[in-house]
């Protein structure tokens, strides 16, 4: 399970939409790449979300402007994810 910060720029995520699929390239999609090969993973088999689930207006670096509750509500989306996902069962 690999957990991100924010999904992209707004123009990111219409692109996606557009296209019916995100686009796994890039500097950290190469870097995702590289750790799930060293860990002896393939894409296939992790497990890919955000802590925040939000989208940049402009770029998709730096802090994404939030509320407390919306940080709240993120947080508990992310636990229920890890909860269905249960990535420490992989690795028995």
């Amino acid at each position: 399970m690999f957990i991100g910060h924010n999904f992209d720029k707004v123009t990111g995520y219409r692109n996606s939409l557009k296209r019916g699929i995100e686009l796994i390239s890039g500097a950290t999609w190469r870097k995702l790449r590289e750790y799930i090969s060293v860990a002896g993973l393939t894409p296939e088999l992790s497990f890919f979300t955000n802590a925040l689930m939000g989208l940049q207006p402009a770029g998709s670096l730096g802090p994404l402007k939030t509320t407390d509750r919306f940080r709240h509500e993120c947080r508990m989306f992310l636990h229920e994810q890890i909860a269905i996902v249960r990535p420490w069962l992989s690795c028995l």
